[in-house]
């Protein structure tokens, strides 16, 4: 199936090898992990894990025995309960834009992980508006149609208004029959399309293209906006370069990319992950012909 969305590629070159090369990697003490959201319209959700070293094996280890609390303007407004999944903990508490939003998490001092006793912060992330999404729409497009296309064929097309006032940034994530698609790193900012309306009739944007051609009748096209900040969108470019960039035999191995989490204790020391607030958006549409 081709996307027509494609920010990211990477490129394999196959090539033998007779000698043997060893690389030396960075052995780092184990530090935590924290990775989870709370949006506007589901929740919060965290995960909870230990960092592993560069070549290890198997499934990365958790913490099932912290305790997680979401804030709010520096209030504590939830308990995170722990999820059927290991190292999960959810809460119903939804969001509010324009409010701050941090989570902390307790390592208790005989926490089976046997990671140490320890209190960790996030910096405080702002929710941030989102936009509607009007309507959606199939649409046949090729190189003459606008948008224009390369392949021609069905094409998943979503018209929308983007809010005037430049600084805001989003991230999309799109599913066919309810599974997300492997491009998860695909954020934009407004800086070129303040205020304009994507597929207006007399508009200079055109409908925004999210999926296609489409090969599938009774294909589901789905469609998630979330609103984010310039440090989580930042923090996301880093990841991208780090997981897909390409490199020779002698390149270094990925570094370690820090986000928003800290030792309430000692905000020197960093962990890793980053909690995000985000109002979301999304819809979809599914292909009959």
């Amino acid at each position: 199936m081709k996307k027509i969305i494609t920010f990211l590629c990477i490129i394999v070159l196959g090539a033998g090898c007779t000698d043997v090369i060893d690389i030396e990697t960075p052995n780092r003490e184990v530090s935590i992990a924290v990775q989870g959201e709370v949006t506007d319209v589901r929740g919060t959700l965290v995960k909870v894990s230990l960092t592993a070293g560069y070549f290890d094996q198997g499934q990365t280890p958790v913490i099932n025995d912290a305790t997680v609390q979401l804030l709010e303007d520096g209030i504590v407004v939830s308990s995170l309960m722990r999820d059927t999944v290991d190292g999960q903990y959810r809460s119903n508490y939804n969001g509010t834009v324009g409010s701050n939003y941090q989570i902390r998490v307790a390592v208790p001092s005989n926490s089976t992980s046997g990671f140490k006793e320890s209190t960790w912060l996030s910096t405080p992330e702002r929710m941030n508006r989102i936009f509607a999404l009007d309507s959606f729409a199939i649409k046949y497009l090729d190189r003459n149609t606008f948008p224009q296309v390369f392949d021609e064929g069905f094409y998943a097309l979503v018209y929308f208004q983007e809010p005037e006032g430049e600084g805001d940034v989003y991230r999309w994530k799109v599913y066919e029959n309810g599974v997300q698609e492997a491009q998860t790193l695909l954020t934009v900012d407004d800086e070129f399309v303040d205020g304009g309306y994507f597929g207006g009739p007399n508009s200079l944007l055109p409908a925004f293209n999210y999926f296609g051609p489409i090969e599938e009748e009774g294909d589901s096209l789905g469609l998630e906006f979330f609103s984010i900040s310039k440090a989580h969108q930042e923090y996301l470019a880093l990841i991208g370069e780090q997981i897909f960039q390409v490199g020779g035999p002698f390149a270094a191995p990925p570094a370690a990319v820090i986000g928003n989490i800290y030792n309430e204790d000692d905000p020197d020391e960093f962990g890793f992950g980053y909690f995000v607030a985000s109002a979301v958006s999304s819809g979809g549409i599914t292909y009959n012909p």
